[in-house]
């Protein structure tokens, strides 16, 4: 039983025996493994399956939000005021719609209009913080304008009908960013014809992909650069149309591109799920396996007996014609007959044998490509033994200068290194500290013929030869990288068109030395220059004329200044930067300077330009800690500046401490907005005869906890600016009915007949599409009645587009609201306005009161209009009487209701209360 084991010294046929046994449990493994493999690729493909829906479904959400956006535009695209804007012009357009609150409502990050001759007349972007807008800068409508974006498209709409008003959306690339692009016909707002233009909408994937949808997509998604390589020990991908599937250990991820307008890729969408199929599938084949090993060693020691006892013979044969085979040389093939397991084993030998011979040909043939490959590689390859350069293929040679292999065979690898000094990077010691660290990819510069560097890429390898250690050394090129490196350095710091200081390098030019500045009481200057109407130059000459002016403007502006700091920080505006000056005056003469050297002509082929420049001026010490507050305040008083006869206007701490205002206001305004801070004061109404109140007027006033009261004419015009006026002036409406409510209830118990509650309506409000639904559930909420409530607008609300606030006004007055025109006199038309609009109260203007006290013409006038309000049968109110000279005057001409000081100052709705109260 003992040599029965001992194969090495047992016959043929035990030996067989044992072989044949271990074949068929080999068999039965294979079976099982094949079977494993099989039920695996399909786990693995239903996982593909399901990855690449994952990858559709994250293409649907960003195909739903493009087509959502799309039928969002035509709210606008299919509004007046933008049809105006391109037929008519609007210069208040940007003011009133292209806010920031705009934006973000509309959900988009860029809105622009364009006229059908092609001209941009409105263009913004929402800046990157989200906070404000910014006009689109120039090179940005270029990009998008070019032909691999919208240019094509927008051509060939310019060449359309009129009638043509079917939108464009899709997707286009922004400075490397895929962008939602919506392109929509302008027209009015009975959807009829001609196109007055394209409105464009764009919005950023990046701003809601794909974490607005992570509550939708059943795996994790994100949005990729279009650049994707493969890692390291990822498996070949699989495709399924355009979406590519790599599958790992523990995961998988599906890749499709995202393309645009133009089919070009411009992004890659990769979904990734865990593999718990996979990992469940392999646990349970596994268990399978186990089960199998153990009924196949049951079966194979049934099979030994069997087979020792039934099949000796024929192994005998088999050993006998494997002894004749090895004699032969392998050269010819057994010769058993029989349809047994022998004969078949004595096919399989011969098979062996005939894949023997046609293996050494596969190898021969391979060894060929490999010399092939190896002298033809597109990146060089050095073999090193000993110190010593073994061989190098063609590549390595030229790229290190050398023409004849036999200039580096068998020469010390020594000879590709720097010599050895402190300041060397590059030194052979150095190399071999770093191989010894286990670096295996490392930028190197290598020594080539006569001495020159090679800048290049090292992938090492350890190669054994003849049994000592050697590298196997890739070598890449790297010299065209290394240059564009420097170039991008160049870049970061100077301004690419002009060759100054860019605005990044001098805001840590001028941060640094006011870091360093300490206790030093010496002062700063900072010249803030912009060319005065560069946009049309742009315009009318081209923006490579432009280009070409900027230049020249810089090359004559840093030959006079010398070695003075300057530097471009914007589209047309410069920053010289003073570090000490002598004394005040210094910075403003050289400002004039700076003017005349502006002034003088440019010659621009066969004729001459002239331009002119504002600057604003900083003078600073202690006081500024940041540059970007001296930057901000310098283009602050640059603002200042284009609106001075001189064009120049230096930076003082009034205009600091209005600019600090005007921030803070900007800042809080919002948040006093929507937490109550700002509420409505009331100012009564008083009949003149009896003195008795009839109506009162709401008024905004603002409390801040730092300011204290803050006039309305401060805090208004800028809620006008940031759009937060129709949140103000609803607030105030809601407020005053809830008061006139109050008021009015109790005036009911005590008999007397309700008041009159006042409210102004800004031009934006009073224009709003929502102004009526909020009336409408305002008197809801507050239970006054709309007799009660009159509405105040002016005069200047009704000029810009006279059937639309006649329909409007009459649109109010059908709910039973009464109409007061507010300010009157002041406007261009007033006499007019009487006739041609449906109001039901006349307020007699402040300057009217005034001139009636300074003689018999302003008598005449103010008479006048009385007796022409009383002909039209309309209430008239005088507003901002002061003295009792004036009411008496007034009462004396027939008007009884009046406002103004003289009777009340504007109160809180407390002291409003107990004045009613004490009335009783």
């Amino acid at each position: 039983m003992f040599n029965f084991f001992r194969l090495r010294d047992s016959k043929l046929s035990t030996r067989a025996t044992w072989l044949f046994a271990g074949g068929l449990l080999v068999i039965m493994g294979g079976s099982l493994c094949v079977l494993s493999l099989f039920f695996l690729h399909s786990i693995t493909q239903i996982e593909q399956d399901n990855i690449s829906h994952s990858n559709q479904q994250a293409r649907e959400t960003i195909s739903l939000k493009l087509n959502d956006m799309a039928t969002r535009s035509m709210d606008w695209a299919y509004w007046d005021e933008a049809y105006q804007l391109l037929t008519q012009g609007d210069s208040e357009f940007a003011t009133r719609n292209l806010t920031a609150d705009s934006l973000r409502t509309n959900d988009v990050d860029l809105m622009a209009f364009l006229d059908r001759q092609g001209q941009l007349r409105e263009a913004v972007t929402l800046s990157a913080s989200g906070v404000d807008i910014q006009p689109l800068a120039t090179r940005r409508w270029q990009e998008l304008n070019a032909s691999e974006a919208l240019g094509g498209r927008l051509t060939f709409l310019r060449q359309r009908p009129d009638m043509d008003t079917k939108p464009i959306s899709g997707i286009i690339a922004l400075q490397g960013e895929p962008y939602l692009i919506a392109v929509t016909p302008v027209l009015n707002s009975l959807y009829q014809g001609p196109v007055a233009g394209w409105m464009i909408w764009g919005k950023r994937i990046r701003a809601f992909f794909p974490f607005q949808f992570q509550r939708i997509l059943a795996t994790d998604a994100q949005l990729l650069p279009v650049q994707l390589s493969s890692r390291p020990g990822e498996q070949t991908p699989t495709s399924v149309g355009e979406i590519e599937i790599r599958t790992h250990a523990d995961r998988i991820q599906a890749s499709s591109p995202l393309r645009d307008l133009n089919h070009h890729v411009v992004g890659i969408i990769q979904v990734t799920a865990k593999r718990t199929l996979h990992q469940g599938a392999q646990l349970s084949l596994l268990v399978l396996f186990v089960l199998n090993l153990l009924g196949s060693l049951l079966l194979l020691l049934l099979f030994l007996r069997l087979f020792r006892k039934h099949v000796s013979e024929r192994f005998n044969l088999l050993e006998n014609g494997i002894k004749q085979l090895v004699q032969a040389n392998w050269t010819t093939q057994l010769q058993i007959e029989g349809q047994d397991e022998i004969s078949l084993a004595s096919k399989i030998i011969n098979q062996l044998v005939e894949s023997k011979q046609l293996s050494r040909l596969a190898l021969e043939e391979i060894e060929q490509k490999f010399a092939a490959l190896y002298d033809n590689a597109t990146v060089g390859i050095l073999m090193v033994h000993d110190h010593h350069i073994l061989n190098l293929n063609d590549t390595a040679l030229h790229m290190l200068g050398y023409e004849q292999q036999s200039e580096l065979l068998g020469k010390p690898f020594s000879e590709l290194f720097a010599p050895p000094s402190p300041q060397e990077r590059y030194s052979l010691a150095r190399f071999t500290q770093m191989l010894t660290l286990g670096h295996r990819m490392v930028e190197w510069e290598f020594v080539g013929h006569s001495g020159w560097r090679v800048p290049c890429e090292l992938n090492l390898a350890s190669l054994a030869h003849t049994g000592d250690p050697g590298w196997l050394i890739t070598i890449r090129d790297i010299t065209d990288r290394r240059n564009s490196e420097s170039k991008i350095k160049r870049l970061s710091l100077y301004d690419n068109l002009t060759g100054l200081l860019n605005r990044h390098q001098l805001q840590a030019l001028l941060q640094g030395d006011l870091d360093r500045r300490g206790s030093d009481t010496s002062y700063f200057a900072l010249l803030y220059i912009d060319i005065a109407h560069f946009k049309n130059i742009n315009d009318i000459f081209g923006h490579t004329t432009g280009d070409q002016l900027l230049r020249e403007i810089a090359a004559r502006l840093s030959r006079h200044l010398g070695e003075q700091i300057l530097a471009r920080v914007a589209g047309d505006e410069f920053v010289l930067y003073l570090p000490h000056i002598s004394d005040f005056y210094q910075p403003m003469r050289l400002a004039s300077r700076i003017q005349a050297w502006i002034a003088e002509p440019f010659q621009q082929e066969e004729s001459e330009l002239a331009v002119s420049a504002c600057l604003g001026i900083v003078i600073g010490g202690n006081e500024f800690t940041s540059a970007e507050d001296v930057l901000r305040c310098a283009d602050y008083a640059l603002n200042q500046s284009k609106l001075h006869p001189r064009q120049l206007k230096l930076f003082t701490r009034r205009m600091y401490q209005e600019a600090l205002l005007s921030t803070l206001i900007k800042r809080d305004l919002a948040h006093a907005i929507r937490n109550d801070h700002l509420i409505a004061y009331f100012q009564p109404i008083v009949d003149a005869q009896s003195g008795s109140m009839v109506g009162i007027e709401a008024l905004a006033r603002w409390n801040h906890p730092e300011q204290g009261f803050i006039s309305p004419g401060r805090f208004i015009p800028i809620a006008e600016e940031g759009n937060l006026i129709l949140e103000l002036g609803e607030k105030i409406l809601l407020q005053a009915c809830h008061l006139g409510q109050q008021l009015n209830q109790h005036r009911q118990t005590q008999g007397l007949s309700p008041l009159l509650i006042h409210v102004n309506l800004s031009a934006r409000h009073f224009a709003s599409p929502s102004l009526l639904p909020k009336l409408e559930e305002t008197l809801r909420i507050t239970q006054l009645p709309a007799s009660q409530l009159a509405i105040e607008i002016t005069e200047s609300m009704l000029i810009e587009s006279p059937r639309e606030s006649i329909r409007r006004m009459q649109r109010i007055k059908q709910l039973g609201i009464h109409l007061a025109l507010d300010d009157f006199g002041t406007g261009y038309s007033a006499l007019n306005t009487l006739c041609q609009y449906p109001i039901d109260v006349v307020k007699l203007d402040r300057s009217f009161v005034l001139r009636l006290m300074e003689g018999k013409q302003g008598e005449l006038l103010v008479r006048a209009i009385i007796n022409m309000a009383r002909d039209l049968g309309l209430d008239i109110i005088a507003e901002g009487v002061e003295t009792q000279a004036q009411q008496q005057r007034l009462s004396a001409l027939g008007i009884r209701e009046i406002q103004g000081f003289y009777y009340y100052r504007p109160m809180s709705p407390d002291a409003l209360l107990a004045l009613e109260q004490s009335s009783d």
